[in-house]
């Protein structure tokens, strides 16, 4: 089976075009239907130049209601045309957009080291955006490998999560509950310095997305002040 045929058959979609990178995906795909997304404000700095509007985020989850899928939880808008889902959430879900795009770069679901692809169920877009294909020759090894595994992937960092989880519990809570997919686990920073004592146990630690350029949004701002991600 082919690695295109691979995407689609997990991801319940018709037609799958891989890309270098995600955002060529999302650059084929706004070229072509002459669109751009409204995004999260306090996303990853990469889908900025494709923003048609940036959305207010919650101050508690982080999240904006927008297709934009971050940390590993999805929110489904039911006749989208397009879902960002770098973490492949969709993976554990019926697909709700007319298109999605995935990546394979840094601290996704699967990790490369580079590449992305773009599923559709419109044929017609499909034809259009293979027009735009380019896909490394060296990812596609490391790439059909990897989906092969896609589900025991998922279990080990699902497996990281609960162990950090568990450690962590008598102090925090995830401010959205649980992932759909896990990522890191992620922490509001109180009165108890998570972050200091994440350190101090061997953990790796960093902020949360913070707001984007030029953003006033408070929910993006206290998120980007008061949240941590915590991994091995």
């Amino acid at each position: 089976m082919s690695i295109s045929s691979t995407l689609c058959d997990l991801m319940h979609y018709e037609r799958a075009i891989p890309f270098a990178r995600a955002r060529d995906a999302l650059d084929a795909w706004c070229k072509i239907t002459k669109e751009k997304i409204r995004i999260p404000s306090n996303c990853c700095p990469a889908l900025l130049p494709f923003a048609s509007e940036l959305v207010p985020v919650s101050a508690e989850t982080g999240l904006a209601p927008v297709p934009v899928q971050l940390y590993g939880y999805r929110q489904e808008f039911p006749g989208a045309k397009l879902e960002i889902d770098t973490l492949m959430t969709g993976l554990f879900g019926k697909p709700f957009a007319d298109s999605t795009i995935i990546s394979f770069g840094y601290s996704k679901t699967i990790d490369i080291g580079g590449g992305g692809a773009i599923l559709t169920q419109d044929k017609s877009l499909a034809d259009d955006l293979a027009k735009f294909e380019f896909f490394p020759k060296v990812l596609c090894s490391p790439l059909e490998s990897a989906l092969g595994h896609v589900h025991r992937i998922i279990m080990e960092k699902k497996k990281q999560y609960e162990e950090i989880e568990k450690e962590f519990a008598y102090w925090v809570r995830p401010p959205a509950g649980r992932p759909v997919i896990t990522w890191r686990f992620i922490a509001k920073d109180g009165e108890v310095s998570i972050s200091r004592m994440a350190r101090e146990r061997g953990y790796k630690v960093s902020h949360n997305y913070p707001p984007l350029p030029g953003v006033t949004d408070y929910g993006a701002i206290h998120w980007g002040n008061s949240v941590v991600n915590i991994w091995k």
